[in-house]
């Protein structure tokens, strides 16, 4: 069977049936948001009213992403940027690891072509060549000293032109730098529910593998999911044994990512930084997606009926005002923040959750409580009790 990967484009694509497929020829699911209200809204927010990452930039990348699986490549990098003017080059550093038998830089570009695209290695020396086309330029190098390599964008003075003549003409060149080094060092992604496990409200775990000659340990790892409504959120996966990543210092690391209220794909890009074998810092990066479909709602409460079973609510009784654990959140909002309804501090740290989600602190990380755990308390009145012959 050959292994197919998918694209998803917008909200009304065949995503499960895609996601399936990519899935049992062991291909991966990739998803892509068509031009919408939710991104002309990031347009208006971007300098100048426009947004690099459109959808031209973004399959190109996607595409780039299937092609570096299929060559065994691993991507190092990947920024998206627009060139507002032809006087300031864009400049990219590219930090490249040491023991690397290809290295890959691409740009893709839209939708005007820049007057340049340089390669330089870490000794300043230009690299030349370079696969060249209407939309994209591509540098193979073998073994690539490690060091910063830089790629350098300048726009086409004739662009200023177009645009000064035609004030419908898009005032910005878009484009997406990524590179990729053939090494042995290896990153990849995995989502730990079956498909047909992947339902509205389902923690999913999400995790990442490093290896080398062995188990990379001791790497950060960190990751951007953008959810179906393109919300982003930031994660951290750890290799601790703690979060659904197996044994600690193992190379797999991980997060039980439960803000899952979204019926749709959800977009996870992370990326991984450490030191190798030989002592040179490296950057690996992965992206991939997964959809979730909304289950039953027998009470037409907006909480899932599984989500509702699992957690001790009625899946036959609007209870999603309701607050099941009395700790100020009211169970609708439980489901769409990824806390447990019948856990008054979900992630243990001692401060409830209604508390945390008041001081702006993350119900979802023991990390930053503002009162140490109870149990700590109890212990520490225990020990003080023995010290005075009680």
């Amino acid at each position: 069977v050959p292994i197919v990967s998918t694209v998803a484009l917008g909200p009304d694509a065949e995503r499960s049936k895609m996601q399936d497929l990519a899935n049992q020829t062991g291909g991966i699911y990739h998803y892509a948001s068509e031009p919408g209200a939710a991104m002309a809204m990031r347009r208006s927010l971007a300098v100048g009213g426009a947004f690099s990452e459109n959808i031209h930039n973004t399959l190109a990348e996607i595409y780039r992403v299937v092609s570096e699986k299929i060559a065994f490549q691993q991507q190092i990098y990947s920024e998206f940027g627009q060139m507002p003017d032809f006087e300031t080059p864009a400049v990219h550093n590219i930090q490249v690891d040491g023991g690397a038998s290809e290295g890959i830089f691409a740009v893709n570009w839209y939708p005007y072509a820049p007057d340049s695209v340089v390669l330089i290695d870490p000794a300043g020396n230009r690299v030349p060549g370079g696969a060249l086309d209407q939309t994209h330029k591509v540098f193979r190098v073998s073994a690539p000293m490690p060091g910063t390599w830089k790629v350098v964008l300048k726009n086409n003075p004739i662009v200023i032109g177009i645009v000064a003549r035609n004030a419908t003409a898009p005032a910005y060149t878009n484009y997406v730098v990524e590179a990729a080094l053939k090494t042995h060092l290896t990153m990849d992604m995995y989502f730990g529910l079956k498909p047909e496990d992947r339902k509205t409200g389902s923690t999913m775990p999400i995790l990442i593998s490093l290896t080398e000659s062995g188990p990379v340990a001791n790497a950060v790892v960190r990751a951007t999911v953008i959810f179906p409504d393109e919300s982003e959120r930031q994660i951290m996966l750890y290799d601790d044994g703690n979060h659904g990543d197996g044994a600690g210092g193992d190379g797999i690391y991980g997060y039980m990512f439960t803000r899952t209220y979204q019926n749709g794909s959800y977009i996870v890009k992370a990326i991984a930084s450490g030191t190798n074998t030989a002592g040179n810092a490296f950057t690996r990066r992965v992206s991939a997606a997964f959809d979730m479909q909304g289950g039953a709602d027998s009470d037409g409460d907006n909480l899932p009926d599984d989500w509702e079973n699992e957690h001790g609510l009625n899946p036959s009784q609007n209870d999603a005002n309701t607050d099941l654990d009395g700790d100020g959140i009211r169970n609708i909002d439980e489901l769409i923040g990824g806390t447990n309804p019948g856990r008054p501090d979900t992630d243990g740290g001692g401060e409830v959750d209604g508390s945390e989600t008041g001081n702006n602190t993350d119900p979802l990380d023991p990390n930053d409580d503002g009162i140490p755990c109870m149990l700590d308390l109890v212990v520490t009145d225990v020990l003080e009790g023995r010290g005075h012959g009680d």
